[in-house]
């Protein structure tokens, strides 16, 4: 394909031919070095706007983020959970949870504990039941040791739904009741609102 220049200092591929063919030149790593650099080109030239996070979004799927792009990238899954794009908020916060996976300190795995609730919510049935659970699972653990009740009980009950849908219906009863009684001893009316939708 040929260059185009589409303005001040900006110039396109024309057409996915060339594009392709140029993607194919770097190696797995340089293309992740780009999207890193073409991120902290969007993080300091972007304007501030509701889009941001999308903008960023194909860029922080190719790249290992940190606490700060795993928080953008939790911004952009709920733009597209608001326009009903769920396979693209299942990307991001599936994202997230891989790259927090290793990172401990308290906002690590608060970030970690909320976007778990977050990714839940998208999983359907044709996303692997067990790795569900192994992040519900972890996200449970991490909400626990730093007392993020509200996560604890959302988490619960997500993990009480997956375990359902593998037909271990004691374990599945076991954590609704435990998620359905902190909920109610919180008092929150938003977090038994979210409860309900689980009885």
């Amino acid at each position: 394909g040929k260059m185009t220049n589409r303005g001040a200092g900006i110039y396109a591929l024309n057409g996915k031919g060339g594009q392709q063919r140029l993607k194919k030149r770097f190696s797995g790593q340089e293309r992740q070095a780009l999207h890193l650099k073409i991120v902290d080109l969007l993080l300091k030239e972007y304007p501030e706007e509701e889009a941001k996070p999308q903008v960023l979004a194909p860029h922080l799927l190719h790249t290992r983020n940190d606490i700060t792009r795993c928080r953008w990238l939790v911004q952009a899954g709920d733009l597209y959970l608001k326009v009903y794009k769920n396979e693209e908020a299942f990307q991001c916060y599936n994202k997230v949870l891989q790259d927090l996976d290793a990172v401990q300190g308290k906002d690590a795995c608060i970030l970690y504990a909320d976007t778990a609730v977050k990714y839940s919510k998208v999983c359907t049935a044709k996303h692997d039941t067990r790795k569900n659970l192994e992040m519900l699972n972890q996200g449970f653990a991490r909400a626990k040791k730093w007392d993020h009740l509200h996560a604890s009980a959302l988490l619960e009950m997500h993990i009480a739904k997956f375990e359902w849908l593998r037909s271990d219906y004691p374990k599945a009863l076991e954590h609704y009741e435990s998620g359905w009684k902190l909920a109610n001893e919180l008092g929150d009316p938003a977090l038994i609102r979210s409860a309900t939708t689980f009885s």
